[in-house]
């Protein structure tokens, strides 16, 4: 197990486990098609703050990374994603 930024990675399966000592998830992965699908309907552009990234990343709203449906993804930047997991470990929602 490797341990980054405080979370220990180890994949068992096709599923990605991120645990700390206060929580543990279990994710499937984004389906690559999904993924890149997403992306391009966006044309590379976050959905938060709509600036042009040549990297962008595919967020759960409902923080359930197991939750892989449509109405729950959305497409940030690299900012805007850590921004938003920073409100949602201190708020809470």
């Amino acid at each position: 197990m490797e341990e980054i930024t405080g979370f220990r990675y180890s994949s068992a399966g096709k599923y990605l486990v991120l645990s700390t000592d206060t929580y543990t998830k279990t994710r499937q992965p984004i389906p690559k098609e999904l993924r890149d699908e997403l992306i391009a309907s966006v044309e590379s552009t976050c959905e938060n703050c709509f600036i042009y990234f040549p990297y962008l990343e595919v967020h759960h709203k409902n923080h359930d990374p197991s939750d892989n449906d449509l109405e729950n993804l959305i497409v940030l930047c690299p900012n805007c994603h850590v921004i938003l997991h920073k409100e949602f470990d201190y708020y809470g929602s």
